[in-house]
């Protein structure tokens, strides 16, 4: 995947996985959702069609419920659930209305066991507001490409939890509650939730284009590969912030350069970094 985002190829990707998703259902013999079904995907539409062809034959009773939950998923979202601002109405997901998140959380391997979902407030909301302003502001094509992949963005509680992706199921990101206040070196709470956004919005943009290539259900993509895109373009935004404007400039001079020896170490990021270097230079 290439470190520019690219709403177009992001909108690619989403329309073959949708392709797929309606086959697999098919296949199964359950009811399938409209072909028009909203882009980009419901993470609960994903989840189902992969169950269904992971499992395929299916027994009466599971068909029905796996059947029942692509229906409710498939649905045109509700304007009201579009709770982001108007630069990003994505919706802000409250768990006790989405049991596949608590899934998601309930699967990783990633996530400490005192993780859990909570609701966001309406402070929250606000930070999320600041944070896609200055996304939008500063990265707009980042911006682009998070609205054409990322359908749900949930808050996660517990200690040291940053966010998490369920590259199994893509289209939803889930952020550590505490990255919406600002840190204790004067990291903005807006940039600090703007880069997690990047990171886990390309983690799932990954798992997207993956899966995209068939076959239905995929395996899961490769991680070590996510986290380097990632990281990459975590460091290209903080550039870009740097170049923008000396707001908060020591605090991000400092993350930008912990993110770069980040990257050094990842697997294959030191090729990632010698590209970066080449388009800045």
């Amino acid at each position: 995947m290439d470190l520019d985002p690219d709403h177009s190829s992001a909108r690619g990707d989403q329309e073959a996985l949708r392709r797929l998703l309606l086959s697999t259902v098919e296949k199964a013999g359950l009811p399938g959702p409209p072909p028009e079904l909203s882009l980009p995907l419901r993470p609960a539409a994903v989840e189902a069609a992969r169950l269904a062809g992971r499992e395929h034959p299916l027994a009466q009773e599971r068909a029905a419920e796996l059947a029942r939950r692509l229906g409710e998923a498939s649905a045109a979202l509700p304007p009201e659930a579009a709770t982001g601002p108007v630069e990003w109405p994505v919706e802000l997901a409250d768990p006790d209305e989405l049991p596949h998140l608590r899934r998601a959380v309930a699967r990783s391997t990633e996530l400490p066991p005192t993780a859990a979902l909570v609701r966001w407030r309406p402070a929250d909301q606000a930070v999320f507001a600041s944070a896609v302003r200055l996304l939008d502001a500063v990265w707009p094509r980042m911006l682009g490409e998070l609205r054409a992949t990322v359908a749900q963005v949930a808050l996660l509680d517990g200690a040291a939890v940053d966010g998490h992706t369920d590259t199994t199921v893509p289209g939803a990101v889930l952020i550590g509650r505490h990255l919406l206040s600002s840190t204790p070196a004067g990291l903005p709470a807006s940039v600090g939730l703007a880069e997690a956004l990047v990171y886990e919005g390309t983690r799932s943009r990954c798992a997207a284009a993956a899966a995209a290539r068939g076959p239905f259900p995929a395996a899961e993509g490769d991680g070590a590969c996510h986290r380097a895109v990632g990281l990459a373009r975590c460091v290209l935004l903080y550039e870009r912030l740097l170049e923008a404007g000396p707001a908060a400039e020591p605090a991000m001079e400092e993350r930008y350069g912990r993110l770069r020896a980040e990257l050094g170490s990842a697997a294959g990021g030191g090729r990632l970094l010698a590209r970066i270097d080449r388009l800045t230079a």
